[in-house]
């Protein structure tokens, strides 16, 4: 991001945890070394059960879905929590409804253990 872009102007992450506890390990521990102190205050939702695990692909469907979720104002939950870990250290949006969120910047994590791991910053448009 160097210095164009502050992690303060990354309200929301698309994570890549499909609810496995050492990939959400690896999840909370990236969240905490990106956000250091401002952890608690950071969205993070996860639709990667939905899409399949085959990494590319996994990627551009996150992609393409934090996209969308940044032009809508909101973010969707994450597929398949209704009760979170009592550990995470951020707000994993649980539940069954879209949460409001007016953003233009997020990031978008996506990695299989062994294989392909990636972080895209995707922004709107309209953003400064």
């Amino acid at each position: 991001m160097g210095e164009r872009w502050s992690i303060d102007q990354i309200p929301y992450i698309n994570g890549g945890s499909d609810g496995d506890p050492n990939v959400t390990n690896v999840e909370v521990n990236a969240v905490r070394e990106l956000y250091g102190p401002r952890v608690p205050a950071v969205l993070l939702s996860s639709q990667e059960a939905c899409f399949g695990h085959s990494g590319g692909q996994a990627g551009a469907l996150g992609a393409a879905l934090t996209t969308l979720m940044i032009a809508r104002g909101e973010v969707c939950p994450t597929a398949g929590c209704e009760r979170p870990a009592a550990d995470l250290s951020f707000d994993p949006i649980p539940g069954t409804s879209s949460r409001p969120l007016g953003f233009d910047y997020a990031l978008s994590f996506t990695y299989q253990t062994g294989g392909l791991k990636a972080v895209i910053l995707l922004g709107s448009p309209d953003a400064t």
